[in-house]
């Protein structure tokens, strides 16, 4: 009688992968290029008196703190990973606030020196100090002409991060902050004003644009530009981060000024702005070596919209206005 062939058991074609998606920047939730994604981030405390302005490679950060120092005059702490400019500034001290917002990112930290007690509180800290009194010969700083001292000195990314690698090889993987990835509708608010108390020319204001989704930057009242690309800032993400500030004993200047502790570490109050909405939540961090994460009021996790965010450290008893 005929026999039948068994038929061969069926074969399983392996599900097709999907293609890999492009690389995330953890400052901004941008692509990034693997490239710049491979450099060290490096943070750079810029002036903002009036003598400072217009600062250099503000618009090319990807994070920037802002905060009080002494006498409600402000300075920030930038955060940049895929700039490369050779002219970022003017550079200035460090104060205790950038400790731990330093180590957020694992940075190289250009500054111009600090108080002593400043200074030694940073480096009983593991972070990777560059400061410009390092170098007698300046390489990653120089010192340009046209702007009065101590408005002058300027610091190079890729040099700096040349540098860094030399001094310091022990650098660590580091987290991203939290960025949504599906479009959201936007919302009424046009404007908000962050309190600088009577000091009008730090006064800042951001100004929504609904077809940018950005929030336009205005200092003193008036648009504050790039001066190292000619760009007006607009960021897409304001966070207005509470602390208990207090003033401490240390003096930082010859007026008898006392410097400021700004905790960035526990936990508090935030404001979020983003696509002209507003999240009123909480903002937690209790390693000094862990990203900061925002909270809604009822404890779900805050997504911020990729791109650029400028963070303000205020008092907890100020608040902004908003409309």
């Amino acid at each position: 009688p005929p026999t039948s062939t068994p038929a061969p058991p069926p074969t399983s074609t392996p599900a097709e992968r999907p293609p890999p998606g492009p690389k995330l920047s953890p400052l901004t939730g941008l692509p990034i290029t693997e490239e710049a994604l491979a450099h060290r981030v490096v943070a750079v405390k810029i002036d903002n008196a009036p003598g400072a302005r217009p600062q250099s490679g503000l618009s090319t950060a990807g994070i920037v703190y802002e905060h009080e120092t002494e006498g409600s005059v402000t300075r920030y702490t930038a955060f940049f990973l895929d700039s490369e400019l050779p002219r970022v500034g003017p550079v200035r001290s460090a104060r205790f606030v950038d400790r731990d917002l330093v180590q957020q990112f694992d940075a190289l930290f250009a500054h111009v020196g600090g108080s002593q007690a400043v200074l030694k509180d940073l480096r009983a800290s593991p972070v990777a100090d560059m400061d410009e009194f390092f170098y007698s010969g300046h390489l990653p700083y120089v010192r340009v002409s046209g702007r009065n001292p101590p408005f002058n000195c300027y610091a190079d990314l890729s040099t700096l991060r040349h540098e860094g690698a030399r001094r310091y090889d022990n650098r660590r993987e580091i987290g991203s902050l939290m960025f949504y990835d599906q479009p959201h509708d936007s919302g009424p608010i046009r404007s908000l004003t962050v309190p600088r108390g009577g000091r009008t020319t730090y006064q800042v204001e951001y100004r929504y644009q609904p077809l940018t989704r950005r929030w336009q930057r205005l200092l003193g009242g008036i648009q504050d530009i790039d001066a190292a690309t000619g760009v007006a800032i607009a960021v897409e993400n304001i966070v207005i981060q509470h602390a208990p500030i207090r003033i401490t004993e240390v003096v930082e200047d010859s007026l008898g000024s006392r410097s400021l502790a700004i905790p960035t570490t526990g936990s508090g109050p935030v404001s979020v702005f983003r696509d002209g909405l507003r999240f009123d939540g909480t903002w937690e961090r209790n390693d000094a070596k862990k990203v900061t994460r925002f909270r809604t009021a009822s404890g779900t996790q805050l997504h911020l919209r990729p791109g650029r965010t400028w963070v303000h450290l205020l008092d907890i008893e100020r608040q902004v206005d908003s409309v």
